[in-house]
This record gives C-alpha cells, structure tokens and sequence, in this order.
C-alpha cells in the first residue's frame, strides 16, 4: 500500500511542476517575466510535494508497523486462550477435595485469560480484522466454560453440594467445549502465524 501512495504523490509533484514550467514560459513569451522568480516558486512547490510524500511515507510504515505489532499482540492471546483450554480439559484425580481446589484454579486462569483478551480488544487492536474477530468468538468458548456449574443446588440444605459425580459432569461438558474450541482454534493460529509471517518478510 506505501507504493502507490508514494508513486501517486511523485506523479502529482511532477505534474504540477510541469504545469508552472509551461506557465513561465508563456509568460516570458508574452512580457518577459523574471524566469528565476518562477522557477523558485517551482522549486518551492516540487519540495512541498516532497515533504507531503516523506510524511505520507513515514504515516504508512507506521500504520503497517503498528497494525503488525497488534496482530502480534492477539496471537500471543490466542496462545493464552489455548493454554486454558488445554488446562481446563485436563483429567481430574477422583479425589473431590483437589479436584474442587483443581476446577477453582482453572476457572481463575479462564476468567484472567477473558480479561486480558476483552481488555486488549478494548484498545481498539485490528478492530474488525479476522484475528480480532477470532479473538472475540473464542471469548464466548470461555463463557460457556465459565457457566458450566461443579455442583448440585440443594432446595432442602439451601447450599450448593459437590459430589464426585458433579464434578465429572463438569469435567465431561467442559472437556467437550474445550476439543470443539481448541479444533477451530489451531487452524486459525495456523493461518495467523503463517500471514504474520509471511508480512514479517516482505
């Protein structure tokens, strides 16, 4: 895209240039105008068009630069997101103490792993792009993790109960979320790591 914009700016500057060229010549045909007057005047102009392409130029690579570093930013979430995934999917050991203190801990790195992803689309990283909206989706897998209880309700005690048999429950549904999101979210870090790539080399 820096091409272009450049090119279009040095066809416009020489235009221009061309266009004051043939007026000083007319002029001096007619009255005899001071000439150097002119081509000062061209001169002045052909740097102006010069600076607008340089600061056109350095804005350019600043956008790519920062649209780079952003992508960069949301792959290294993704990698996080994955890690929880991997985390949360992990086999319980059948004792119901740990494996409570266990779903405590994953449920932890899930929701600090949300807040990272939901507070850097917040800074407005690629808004709209692919990976943003990857990121986004892959939020929504945490939630369901998230809302998937360990326990039973009892109306009679008032409290919530855990037993062995809830807590493999839980494992089983988030184990199930978390295959299905991590399916989709290899390819997209596949492509993701192969684009970054590829731009990184251009």
């Amino acid at each position: 895209m820096t091409k272009p914009i450049v090119q279009e700016a040095v066809v416009g500057g020489l235009t221009g240039l061309a266009v004051v060229l043939l007026y000083i010549c007319f002029r001096e045909s007619l009255n005899g105008a001071d000439t150097g007057d002119w081509l000062q005047f061209a001169g002045a102009m052909l740097g102006s068009g010069a600076a607008v392409a340089g600061a056109i130029y350095i804005e350019s690579l600043k956008r790519n630069r920062d649209r780079q570093q952003g992508q960069a930013t949301l792959l290294d979430i993704l990698k996080q997101i994955e890690r929880s995934f991997i985390d949360a999917a992990e086999p319980l050991s059948g004792d119901l103490s740990k494996d409570v203190s266990a779903i405590n801990a994953r449920r932890f790195f899930l929701e600090s792993t949300k807040n990272y992803a939901e507070f850097a689309l917040k800074q407005h990283l690629l808004p709209d792009s692919e990976v943003w909206r990857n990121t986004s989706g892959f939020i929504n897998y945490i939630d369901r993790i998230l809302a998937v209880t360990w326990y039973v309700h009892d109306e009679h005690a008032g409290e919530d109960l855990c037993s062995v048999e809830s807590v493999e429950r839980w494992h089983k549904s988030v184990e199930k979320i978390a295959v299905s999101a991590r399916s989709v979210l290899d390819s997209v870090m596949a492509e993701q790591r192969g684009g970054l790539f590829n731009r990184r080399r251009l």
